[in-house]
């Protein structure tokens, strides 16, 4: 069963007014980051560089330089001490944020290196590649400890679980997979609503369809009232629910669509990939955002889809929890930045400045300032108003 939580600009509730935009790259932001300190934000450019940008000032602090590509991917160390990058040049890089130099070797795949995640010991970092390859690595050594799985679909994203137990991967074919870190091996998997999903979806309606008409014959041959009126109650029960699962089967049909005319899908099997991953604060749940332009949440100890949040009108790029769990930010395709209650799947409020595609989202520890990076080269600071 799929539950969908719609969302529209007219439930705004909180107010984020910008508090400063300013150009950080003119061949775009690709991604960005925020120190657990909230001080510092790292921005990863179009052009390979990696820039360092004070908060909330935005004065530019330092210049990162070794990625020869775009920079897919930034994250920070829990404490700090180290920051992650991977680019489409095919490697991962490991940088002291304190000096600016790398620290380790750089970590080469045969494709670009679309997500990196650190342990939080920050002795371990993962890097995933559209070469289908999910590698460990030993942050101190620079050597590789494992690959996950074996031919795996291209690997677009990555996180750890707060206890470092966990490593969760969402893949090019709407895969998730779950993977004990302990030993390497995946204990579940789930996936985002695919062609094949869709194609069951119309099955359900179809067979829906049958058993109104079948009921509405029923209620025309019927003559005792009491009996008319249990069939009235099961015929609107079993229409709304037809309606509800028509209306899910057109929003997926015009995604799937839409997927097909910006990408040149030709193949008949369409899936759409699991471009960013987040686990909550208290480890029990984790989210993801798609190319389907849905958020999806799942059970972080089987895999157990819980649903999922909707309102974005293109695919869903990045997504960030703050400290406390009570703010999730998203950011599209679509050029919006959506804050949601995660507790509640509400979406609290809509951010509408940048002029191209929302490619990465951070939060500050306290909760209160959003950074959002676009591929109009922008990035924007947005700080909540009132308590």
């Amino acid at each position: 069963m799929i539950l969908v939580f719609f969302a529209a600009l007219s439930l705004q509730e909180e107010s984020y007014p910008l508090r400063l935009e300013f150009d950080a790259n003119p061949e775009g932001i690709w991604s960005l980051a925020i120190a657990p300190d909230g001080k510092i934000l790292a921005t990863g450019g179009g052009d390979g560089k990696i820039d360092f940008w004070e908060v909330p000032g935005g004065g530019k602090r330092k210049r990162l330089t070794g990625h020869g590509w775009p920079v897919h991917a930034l994250v920070f160390s829990v404490e700090g001490k180290w920051l992650a990058s991977g680019s489409q040049d095919r490697t991962a890089r490991l940088w002291d944020p304190a000096t600016g130099e790398e620290a380790a070797p750089f970590l080469q795949h045969s494709d670009a290196v679309r997500c990196v995640a650190l342990s939080p010991d920050a002795a371990g970092l993962v890097t995933g590649s559209r070469d289908g390859r999910l590698r460990l690595w030993d942050v101190r050594r620079g050597a590789m400890l494992r690959e996950f799985g074996e031919e795996l679909p291209p690997v677009f994203s990555a996180a750890w679980s707060p206890d470092g137990k966990t490593l969760v991967s969402g893949h090019g074919d709407g895969s998730l997979r779950f993977w004990n870190v302990a030993d390497g091996k995946e204990f579940a998997r789930a996936a985002h609503p695919s062609t094949e999903f869709l194609a069951g979806l119309k099955k359900e309606v179809e067979t829906l369809n049958a058993k109104v008409r079948e009921l509405e014959e029923a209620l025309a041959a019927e003559k005792n009232e009491e009996k008319r009126l249990q069939i009235r109650r099961t015929l609107q029960d079993t229409a709304d629910l037809r309606d509800k699962k028509k209306r899910a089967v057109a929003d997926l049909q015009e995604r799937f669509d839409t997927m097909r005319r910006q990408g040149g899908a030709t193949v008949a099997s369409l899936k759409p990939g699991v471009t960013t991953i987040a686990f909550h604060p208290r480890g029990t749940v984790v989210y993801s955002g798609s190319q389907d332009r849905t958020v999806r949440v799942w059970n972080a100890a089987d895999g157990a889809d819980r649903g999922g949040m909707e309102g974005h009108e293109g695919t869903v790029n990045s997504v960030a929890i703050s400290r406390d769990g009570a703010r999730m930010v998203t950011g599209s395709e679509d050029f919006r930045v959506r804050i949601w209650d995660p507790e509640t799947r509400r979406l609290v409020a809509v951010l509408a400045a940048h002029r191209q595609s929302v490619r990465g989202v951070a939060v500050t520890p306290d909760g209160r300032t959003l950074a959002s990076g676009s591929a109009d080269g922008k990035v924007r600071l947005w700080v909540r108003s009132g308590r």
